[in-house]
């Protein structure tokens, strides 16, 4: 099974159905031949762009569901992963995102994973 990382942005775009791109992460999230992989940073960062009163509860029930569905793998944070996320972010702050929706993709070592290599 392929694997796509989930970031906050592709869960904003979910959960908000006025978001321009609402359908493409609907679309990818019910897709069978497709894992889900996040951070718990990514949902920490979900949860601060959720911060309101209002959107606190509806924040911690999707949470929940996530946890319990099978489809989403959850990596738990460690210094070693903030310290691999920085230097991505370092590598790619030169380069603007010109997709209105940016593509999904999962990386080279989860597909590699999830492959049986």
């Amino acid at each position: 099974m392929a694997a796509a990382f989930a970031d906050a942005f592709h869960f904003i775009a979910l959960l908000d159905s006025t978001d321009r791109c609402h359908a493409r992460s609907v679309a990818w999230s019910r897709q069978k031949s497709v894992s889900l992989v996040t951070t718990e940073y990514v949902l920490l960062a979900l949860a601060g762009a959720l911060h309101t009163p209002s959107l606190r509860e509806g924040f911690a029930v999707f949470h929940d569901s996530l946890r319990d569905d099978s489809k989403f793998r959850i990596l738990a944070s460690s210094t070693t992963l903030f310290a691999k996320g920085m230097n991505l972010y370092r590598r790619r702050r030169q380069q603007p995102n010109r997709a209105p929706c940016p593509p999904f993709r999962g990386s080279k070592r989860q597909q590699r994973s999830n492959s049986g290599r």
